[in-house]
């Protein structure tokens, strides 16, 4: 008997197998699926999916055998790694030098013809083979022998998506760890920030009041930027910490959400300024959607709408309609609008836009990029569009799938 010889990329393939993490797991249908009809084709009572571990032969998928691993040195599919370009076959393995004294030829299982074709890795590395077994002397045609090479490729295949997908897995458990990690960190550092801007802004305020009889224009002017600087950072601040929220919410079992409700609360809250009208829908939808999203998406959009309002007669219209599967929302106003090539960049975070807005208040990249954020978490979309009636002014279209139990 020969034993099979060693590979020289050993080392190598034996990094390779590790990595799809599949010796020793449970039978999967995908691959039992291969080696039935491998038999099948090949009118062969066993037919195998196997892994050519350190010092054993294991089976990823067995058909007619009772046995889940032999010692590699018996193995037949030890010596067909040596060749991956080709399959390898034995017609008769009680006439053939290599196998005749082979146990597993003498012995049970009584394998006299072998045929396996090498499951490769994309780097050419052989980890096993996908072979049929026959206890008499057999030969397989043109035909039976190239569907046996695309099936050995369906099982690599298979192989290659168990890899990825726990590549995959790894990946979002450690980008899931790192958002936990900046979520944290964002809590602190503002956290940490607010303490001495709370500081700084009273400090400011008490020195305009105990000290602006003594204090020349200058003087109160420079402390009247200190406080709106003060009021803008605290914006800023706010603004990082609700898009962090965003980025991390966990929408529970939606709500029946009434819409004209929910905007009732949101315009009481946002204490609208005289000089703004907004109009809204007569009547109300009911969708099923998640609440407290919707409540920040709008909240959000109408607050930049009074925010940046540049007109003495500000108008907000408010829209909702009911869609086939879900339903839109469309939030327009008549303020200074955002050009059209930078209307993609400002749902970005903290892009600028450099233009009078962007000069009023640097959280708008904030706000808009929490929209986003919310939306796409819910299954919708945003798009920043010009009015349909041709004038100035911003108009956000928002869709959004009904939410499901």
């Amino acid at each position: 008997m020969t034993k099979p010889a060693i590979p020289a990329n050993e080392a190598q393939r034996m990094q390779a197998l590790d990595r799809y993490q599949i010796l020793d797991s449970l039978p999967e249908k995908d691959f039992d699926d291969l080696t039935k009809v491998a038999a099948a084709i090949c009118q062969t009572p066993i037919s195998l999916i196997t892994l050519i571990d350190t010092d054993r032969q294991w089976f990823k998928s067995v058909l007619g055998l009772e046995a889940s691993e032999t010692p590699r040195d018996l193995a037949f599919c030890a010596h067909a790694i040596n060749n991956p370009e080709a399959p390898f076959i034995v017609p008769d393995a009680t006439k053939d030098a290599r196998f005749s004294e082979n146990p597993l030829v003498t012995g049970d299982p009584n394998v006299v013809f072998y045929a396996g074709v090498t499951l490769n890795t994309p780097d050419g590395h052989a980890l096993g083979t996908l072979c049929v077994i026959d206890h008499k002397p057999h030969e397989l045609s043109a035909d039976q022998l190239e569907a046996l090479k695309a099936l050995a490729n369906q099982a690599m295949g298979q192989m290659e998506l168990r890899r990825k997908n726990i590549e995959l897995e790894a990946l979002n458990q450690e980008i899931k760890v790192l958002n936990q990690n900046l979520t944290e960190f964002s809590y602190r550092v503002t956290h940490d920030l607010k303490t001495p801007l709370r500081g700084i802004k009273s400090l400011s305020e008490w020195l305009l009041e105990e000290y602006t009889p003594k204090l020349d224009d200058q003087g109160i002017n420079y402390l009247n930027l200190i406080q709106k600087r003060s009021s803008q950072l605290q914006h800023l601040i706010d603004g990082i910490l609700l898009f962090s929220k965003s980025t991390n919410l966990r929408l529970r079992e939606p709500d029946q959400v009434d819409l004209k409700e929910l905007l009732g609360e949101i315009l009481d809250h946002c204490k609208m300024p005289p000089s703004i009208k907004v109009e809204q829908p007569a009547d109300t939808i009911v969708v099923p959607s998640h609440r407290i999203g919707l409540y920040q998406i709008l909240q959000n959009l109408i607050t930049n709408s009074v925010k940046y309002m540049d007109k003495p007669a500000g108008l907000i219209s408010i829209d909702y309609r009911l869609q086939p599967k879900g339903f839109s929302l469309t939030v327009m106003d008549n303020g200074p609008g955002i050009a059209e090539d930078l209307r993609e960049k400002a749902f970005h975070l903290f892009e600028t836009l450099g233009s009078k807005i962007e000069a009023q208040d640097d959280s708008l990249g904030i706000g808009l990029a929490t929209v986003k954020s919310l939306t796409e978490k819910m299954g919708g979309t945003v798009r920043l569009t010009d009015r349909p009636d041709g004038e100035t002014g911003a108009c956000f279209v928002l869709s959004f799938p009904f939410a499901s139990q």
